[in-house]
């Protein structure tokens, strides 16, 4: 009967200690928010209310607007371009330590064409935006919040396997594609 109980308290103390490392793990990648000022909502104007799909490759992007870290609201204009738009989901252990490495180089392929960045933090309040900015320093021209991810996935089609998405010069989807620099690296070079 003792071992039985000695048994039951170690699952019980196992148990706790795997719950406290998993909150010890999420706090460390938790973002400070600030207070809440005004609501900030997204706005997408889709040329047909009625499609409830991703955009394909070769489609017009319409015109969306999203906050940036000044929880100002950024509007992408239906026909601007070209921009690589990079997806980061900000509970994503692989998106945040891609923000260091894949990123960084994506945008310097991007630089070297006059392409804009902004990178999408996917499902993440406008509220949090600076604090992200400030701890985790994406390599982007414009970070901006999509909460609902009504445009990242929504309408651009983005993924845990679809990272990043390129609009051509005539605001066209022309690329949407895993983390892989050659691949990009060839949608940006056919760009021109």
């Amino acid at each position: 009967m003792k071992k039985s109980r000695l048994f039951e308290f170690l699952l019980v103390l196992l148990g706790v200690a795997f719950v406290v490392s998993l909150l010890a793990d999420k706090q460390g990648e938790e973002v400070p928010e600030t207070p809440a000022k005004t609501p900030l909502a997204v706005s997408v104007t889709a040329p047909d209310p009625a499609a409830n799909r991703p955009l394909n490759i070769g489609d017009a992007v319409p015109t969306f607007s999203l906050p940036d870290k000044d929880r100002q609201q950024v509007t992408y204009t239906q026909g601007h371009g070209p921009i690589l738009i990079v997806l980061t989901a900000t509970g994503c252990r692989e998106c945040l330590e891609r923000i260091s490495s894949e990123d960084v180089e994506a945008r310097s392929l991007a630089a070297s064409l006059d392409v804009e960045v902004w990178n999408l933090l996917v499902f993440h309040r406008p509220e949090g935006v600076s604090g992200f900015v400030q701890q985790r320093n994406p390599a982007a021209d414009r970070v901006l919040a999509d909460p609902s991810s009504e445009v990242s996935v929504r309408m651009l089609g983005g993924s845990d396997q679809t990272c990043w998405l390129l609009i051509d010069g005539e605001g066209k989807l022309a690329y949407r594609g895993p983390v892989d620099l050659n691949a990009l690296e060839k949608a940006l070079s056919e760009l021109s």
